[in-house]
């Protein structure tokens, strides 16, 4: 307690402090109410609201204004009110509603910071960024509903509100803050939206009313924490998408009695200390999006058998780590004190190995490298491992850089073998501005490409391998199958009707991209066709059979397509 009351007062101080700051002019808006601002731009005209002493603090509503005119002399310059700015309300206890105007674009840190009487809020569709500590404490607050313009949400953002019941997050927001719901006690439900992509340590932390499934609690897809820490294994509900990180608090850490654990192939993120000290934990079936994540596995030391699966290509592994090729970074502690591994094989493509990956890890006997020159790493990656006994195999012909190499050169018994001929295989992607590009790609992995058209433009067909997938799309999103070899993607653009050719009524008309041709279907008889170059000229015209019109292309490039009034843009 004597922690959170030093903290409740040094963020007093700070509130008051800055409070008192200076402000560049003051208006009374409509309510006769005193308006302090500063001004962001000169150049643009823009402003943002600000605090200033105590004359806030016993209003119980507020109506911001879109434009703030600043008089001086005989001259006045509007400003657009574009920011609620850092402290500006913070601690205004009687405040009960506030009204933000379309014009702001952001909402500072701690803006609203302990403003408890607040029950109710609307975050205008302008916003795209909410500060961190922007509504923490804003203890009557019962529901939030983000809009869809945000696109961030800060550090402990709406921490603390403790009646808070749900919150609906637009699907523009990509970030969550840490801790950005920490303690809501009573949130009962929220939506996250498949536009996340990046949740920071113990974003729900104590949300203890959220729905627990299996002993497991969880905010729509993210998984926070194992509410029972002493079963032998958990099963994490299909669907689940992120797995919560935190020193302190990873989703499993400490679950001391958890022998095997195995996530569905929709989890994508799992982060640091999510396993951590589960010390007897034997098997593991968990997809690993990004390896470069601290202390994911620290100290397991009854690793048996271990199966990671990588963006869902199976890494089998019994007591071998063998990373994926996609994997660049190795974060520090990941497997230390794995007792029970006995080899690792690294790709050329890791860069960066974190302190003490691999240290204690007691049993290994063999690392295999694909580096050609010796990465460096740090001096504890293999700290307390027997190297006398353990075998490093280096590419041929580097044998010599590994023997003078920091770390390397401690392995007494260095042996070079051959790399394999390095075949390798490509999406070619096309329906692109410039025409095609070329993704290598690994056998049996799968692949998500999300397709997003111009203004006035909407996706009309893709294929994949000469197949019309079009009908797989998911909010624009085609995963493909399990790569096979060599393949090909195309996606064809249509333009927008207008309103004059919505009333004509044109067939519903879909475009197949092909090897050096098009494929026109849905389109009646006798329809003209014709195919123009970036550049303006013509290169084929036609007319429709009224069932699979097929026209061939002089060469690869960008092609308008014109089927009746229907426009379309094809790239082969």
């Amino acid at each position: 307690m004597r922690k959170i009351n030093f903290m409740f007062l040094f963020c007093s101080f700070m509130i008051m402090s800055i409070g008192a700051s200076a402000y560049d002019f003051n208006v009374r808006n409509a309510d006769g109410v005193n308006i302090y601002y500063n001004i962001v731009s000169a150049d643009d005209l823009t402003c943002e609201v600000i605090a200033f002493g105590h004359s806030y603090n016993n209003l119980s509503g507020i109506n911001i204004p879109e434009k703030a005119n600043y008089s001086y002399g005989n001259n006045i310059t509007t400003y657009s009110v574009t920011r609620i700015g850092n402290y500006a309300f913070a601690g205004c206890s009687s405040l009960t509603s506030i009204r933000i105007p379309n014009s702001v674009t952001s909402i500072g840190s701690y803006a609203f910071n302990g403003c408890t009487g607040l029950t109710s809020i609307e975050i205008p569709n302008s916003v795209t960024s909410i500060g961190d500590y922007a509504y923490q404490s804003c203890t009557s607050l019962t529901s939030i509903e983000i809009p869809n313009s945000v696109t961030s949400i800060g550090v402990r953002s709406f921490a603390n509100c403790d009646i808070l019941k749900s919150v609906t997050i637009g699907n523009s927001v990509t970030s969550i803050g840490d801790h950005a719901f920490a303690s809501c006690s009573g949130l009962t439900s929220v939506t996250i939206p498949n536009s996340v992509t990046s949740i920071g340590d113990n974003a729900f932390e104590d949300c203890t009313s959220l729905p627990v499934e299996n002993k497991i609690r969880y905010a729509d897809w993210y998984l926070i924490k194992a509410v029972d820490k002493t079963l032998s294994t958990y099963a994490i509900k299909n669907g689940t998408k992120w797995i919560n990180s935190g020193q302190y608090s990873g989703a499993f850490r400490d679950c001391k009695n958890m022998k095997s654990i195995e996530s569905p192939n929709t989890v994508m993120y799992v982060k640091s200390y999510a396993f951590a000290n589960c010390t007897s934990l034997e098997s593991v079936i968990v997809n690993i999006e990004d390896w470069s994540n601290a202390n994911v596995f620290a100290t397991i030391s009854a690793l048996q058998d271990k199966t990671f699966t990588y963006k869902n290509k199976g890494v089998e592994l019994e007591q071998h780590m063998v990373f994926p090729s996609e994997v660049v970074s190795i974060g520090e502690n990941l497997l230390y004190k794995c007792t029970t591994l006995k080899s690792i094989e690294f790709p050329k493509t890791i860069n960066s190995v974190g302190e003490n990956a691999f240290n204690s890890c007691t049993n290994l006997s063999s690392i295999k490298v694909h580096w050609k020159r010796p990465l460096s790493v740090p001096l504890t990656t293999f700290n307390n491992i027997d190297k006398s006994k353990c075998t490093l195999y280096v590419p041929k012909g580097t044998e010599t850089l590994y023997w003078v190499a920091p770390v390397w050169s401690e392995f007494t018994n260095i042996v070079e073998y051959d790399e394999p001929e390095d075949v390798s295989y490509y999406i070619t992607i096309n329906g692109l501005e410039g025409g095609e590009i070329m993704q290598k790609v690994d056998i049996g992995m799968t692949y998500s490409y999300k397709f997003k058209p111009y203004e006035e433009w909407e996706i009309n067909s893709v294929t994949f391998n000469g197949v019309d997938v079009t009908s797989q799309l998911q909010d624009s999103i085609f995963s493909t199958p399990a790569i096979a070899g060599n393949s090909a993607l195309s996606v064809v653009y249509k333009k927008v009707s207008s309103a004059i050719d919505a009333v004509e009524g044109n067939d519903d008309v879909r475009i197949l991209a092909t090897s050096g041709a098009i494929v026109i279907n849905g389109a009646k008889a006798g329809k003209a066709v014709s195919v123009y170059g970036l550049n303006g000229n013509m290169v084929e015209s036609t007319k429709t059979n009224g069932a699979s019109t097929i026209v061939s292309l002089p060469q690869k490039g960008v092609y308008i397509v014109k089927v009746g009034n229907d426009v379309f843009k094809v790239s082969i």
